[in-house]
């Protein structure tokens, strides 16, 4: 099974996602919203995951890394908006050069899905 994946007795779909702000400064935060609804006969929860992917790493990094979740509790046909916060840590790796947490400037991915292997929604951002 992929990182994150859960049972559930009902469907669920993600759409419409949006960010705060499509450009960023590194030290601010970022918030990330997504539609969830349940698409099945039966109330159910799910856990929405959403993942970080820089474009151009300077070092070898991770292909996404998970930065927020919210599990989200929905009655059959019910759906929400639900809001993450991405922190400045977010965005931060270790460097072993500078021996010190550092933040590249760039473009990355914001992924957001049920799992690491069940993507649904994407949106680019540019920090600066």
């Amino acid at each position: 099974f992929p990182f994150g994946f859960g049972l559930s007795y009902t469907d669920f779909s993600l759409s419409n996602a949006q960010l705060s702000s499509a450009t960023l400064s590194k030290g601010s935060t970022l918030q990330v919203s997504v539609e969830v609804a349940n698409t099945g006969d039966v109330e159910g929860a799910t856990v929405v995951q959403c993942y970080i992917k820089e474009n151009e790493p300077s070092l070898p990094r991770p292909p996404k890394e998970l930065k927020a979740y919210k599990k989200v509790f929905l009655k059959a046909g019910e759906s929400q908006r639900v809001t993450l916060t991405l922190e400045p840590s977010a965005f931060a790796f270790w460097c072993p050069k500078a021996n010190a947490w550092t933040t590249n400037s760039g473009t990355f991915e914001v992924l957001i899905g049920q799992s690491s292997a069940a993507i649904s929604e994407q949106a680019s951002l540019v920090l600066q």
